[in-house]
């Protein structure tokens, strides 16, 4: 019995001597996402590490800041220490909690490895519970797979929750400790060893700077004044009646150049706007001779004759100048000259015949005339910012009330220039309209340089006579300084 025993064994020996059974697919695929599964848990672990470390690191620097609170009142003191002992204790109980997932997860897997090997070695035997232990082992996998997940959950929530407690602490320590946010407080003396005499003196300006922009938002309005000299180039414009341009001097020239200045005072609110006020003190002149070039049998011209002893005598007219009660007036195109004293060296005859009449009707004499009018005026214009910077640029336009100041009238005659009166039915305040741009340049900030061309027109005429109308049009070059405050 014992030798068929033994040929059996034989016999099986022999049949299953190169018999190899490859194993289930499942089973490859249990082994490799176990090894997934490792990798997961190694990345919550440094997940978990990492936070722990963080909160160390805060919790560190929280206590060096609190240790060199020298100064602070001791319930100060007392609040982080307790804000400390709460983090390390919060710490502890996460530490504890984790270690715990982590042995109940390791025990999890060893069953889960126990289970596949009694599986393998159950297929081996019977092949016909195969399928059946396939989708146990399927199942098993899954349910692996939704643990893992819901500890990666748990780890990201407790990571989230330490972070918040850090967050909560930090509010309650700012609570504790306020720091200051005004930069008035701060002592720039500490750090004056570590900065040059150009880093103080840009410092300086900032704080300055800051300083008169807090002002101006607490006042809601900014100033500036500024002086300006305007060279101004007069183009003069007249228009007369027919009579009276028949009497009336030759204009010698159309345009002239003056020179004027002012003070200047503008207000600004918050935006682009601004008004611009002033006191600006303005001249103009007319230019006109009474030498005409050719012979005219009119009566409103006289020649000299060449017995006279007159230079330039016989070839010349000269323009009648009319006379009243013993004053000699003269037209010119801005107006009429009442002459109060003659030019010297000037010569006066009644008319072409009677040289040494004592009638005073003919200036016999080439004498060329100016006229000039000082107004001290008050501007408003209203500016418009288009840039605000560096380089800064404007658009103005307004109105200006100029107040007649000063009329007087001067003769030439070859002997040298005299007084000889004023211009009579002159306006005490005219007025005008004006417009250009202002171009700016900031020195400082509150500093600044400006040039602003400018061109004006006169609304109506300078002259109260109802035969002429005297409107010059002006280009004036403001250029000045303004400062701001």
């Amino acid at each position: 019995m014992r030798k068929e025993d033994n040929h059996i064994d034989e016999l099986f020996r022999s049949k299953l001597d190169d018999f190899e059974i490859k194993p289930p697919a499942y089973v490859w695929d249990a082994i490799l996402e176990k090894q997934e599964a490792d990798k997961r848990k190694k990345r919550a672990l440094w997940i978990k590490f990492s936070g722990v470390a963080a909160a160390l690191l805060l919790a560190f620097l929280l206590g060096w800041e609190l240790q060199h609170e020298g100064e602070l009142p001791a319930t100060n003191e007392m609040a982080a220490k307790q804000i400390g002992k709460d983090n390390f204790n919060g710490e502890d109980e996460i530490d504890s909690n984790n270690e715990k997932d982590v042995e109940s997860q390791l025990a999890e897997s060893s069953r889960t490895i126990g289970d596949s090997k009694n599986t393998n070695d159950k297929d081996l035997l019977v092949n016909e519970s195969s399928v059946v232990k396939q989708k146990n082992s399927e199942q098993q996998r899954s349910s692996e797979a939704s643990n893992l997940t819901v500890l990666e959950n748990a780890e990201v929530e407790r990571s989230e929750s330490i972070l918040a407690m850090l967050q909560k602490r930090l509010s309650e320590i700012a609570f504790i400790y306020p720091k200051t946010n005004e930069l008035d407080e701060i002592d720039p003396s500490e750090d004056d060893a570590f900065l040059s005499e150009q880093d103080r003196a840009i410092i300086a300006q900032n704080q300055q700077t800051l300083q008169s922009e807090k002002k101006k938002k607490r006042s809601g309005l900014g100033w500036a004044v500024g002086a300006q000299v305007n060279p101004v180039l007069a183009v003069n414009d007249s228009k007369q009646s027919q009579q009276y341009a028949s009497g009336m001097n030759k204009a010698t020239e159309n345009s002239s150049m003056q020179l004027g200045g002012g003070l200047t005072v503008a207000v600004k609110r918050s935006g682009r706007w601004s008004i611009q006020s002033g006191v600006m003190y303005n001249t103009l002149s007319q230019s006109s001779s009474n030498n005409v070039s050719n012979r005219n049998s009119n009566l409103d011209y006289a020649a000299a004759p060449e017995t006279s002893g007159i230079p330039g005598s016989g070839a010349a007219y000269y323009k009648v100048g009319e006379s009243s009660n013993g004053t000699v007036s003269i037209q010119t195109p801005a107006g009429t000259i009442q002459v109060n004293s003659l030019p010297q060296n000037a010569l006066v005859a009644a008319d072409y015949e009677a040289l040494a009449s004592s009638s005073s009707d003919v200036l016999m004499t080439s004498t060329d005339f100016e006229q000039h009018f000082d107004y001290i005026e008050i501007p408003l214009l209203l500016r418009y910012q288009l840039v605000d910077q560096k380089f800064g640029l404007q658009l103005m336009a307004g109105l200006n009330t100029g107040f007649l100041v000063g009329n007087s009238a001067y003769a030439d005659s070859g002997s040298g220039r005299s007084n000889i009166g004023e211009t009579s039915d002159m306006n005490s305040v005219s007025y005008s309209t004006n417009f250009g741009v202002g171009l700016g340049y900031k020195l400082t900030p509150a500093l600044q340089l400006r040039f602003e061309p400018q061109m004006r027109y006169y609304l109506e005429s300078l002259s109260s006579n109802p035969d002429i109308s005297y409107k010059p049009y002006t280009f004036g070059f403001y250029t000045g300084i303004s400062y701001s405050f």
